[in-house]
């Protein structure tokens, strides 16, 4: 399968990538172009199915103002989109408005929607290995406090925060009159009462 057309001019591709071009021979190596575009070369993906809260753009926002533009997103030349490039990878990130590193796939729209299906859910396969998180997240510093919410969200759901626990229902709360059982620890002798 060949992409449609490219619009503007690759700044790397798999020639000018060390390493590019002499991926495994077990897989065929899709990316055939990467370059910064800006989010109007850009068609967001109709069959998206990913919705992106407040708190998770807030997140990405704190990160890329702490570190900046760290991965790229990943865009396909749609047939069916008449050679429209098509996201598949990073509508949030596209979202900001800023220019990205794109990686351009040669797929087809058949394999750009099994991609678009199966990127996120293949992620979060993965189990966690709390002692490495724990020893990552003592690492970690952050001052935007979206992140620091999300990095303590992750731990406490890796059991690394203990929850707080909460009385039983049918404890009751302390009260002067409620009735004592004291017990002399020189004699033994044992009674009831209430406090004077």
């Amino acid at each position: 399968m060949s992409a449609a057309p490219r619009r503007g001019s690759a700044i790397l591709g798999p020639e000018t990538v060390p390493g590019l071009s002499a991926v495994s021979p077990r897989f065929r190596n899709r990316i055939v172009e990467q370059r910064v575009v800006t989010a109007d070369e850009l068609r967001t993906n109709p069959l998206n199915w990913r919705k992106h809260p407040a708190h998770q753009a807030a997140a990405l926002r704190g990160v890329l103002d702490e570190v900046g533009i760290a991965a790229p997103l990943t865009a396909y030349y749609s047939e069916e989109a008449n050679g429209a490039l098509t996201l598949i990878d990073g509508h949030l990130r596209l979202s900001t408005g800023s220019a990205w590193p794109t990686d351009i796939l040669d797929v087809s729209d058949a394999e750009a929607r099994l991609l678009l299906a199966a990127l996120d859910p293949l992620a979060a396969l993965a189990e966690v290995d709390a002692a490495a998180l724990d020893a990552l997240l003592r690492d970690v510093q952050t001052e935007d406090a979206a992140v620091l919410e999300l990095l303590t969200a992750l731990a406490a759901q890796a059991g690394l925060i203990p929850s707080p626990v909460e009385p039983p229902s049918d404890f009751a709360e302390y009260d002067e009159e409620i009735e004592t059982a004291y017990h002399c620890p020189k004699c033994g002798y044992t009674w009831s009462g209430k406090p004077k």
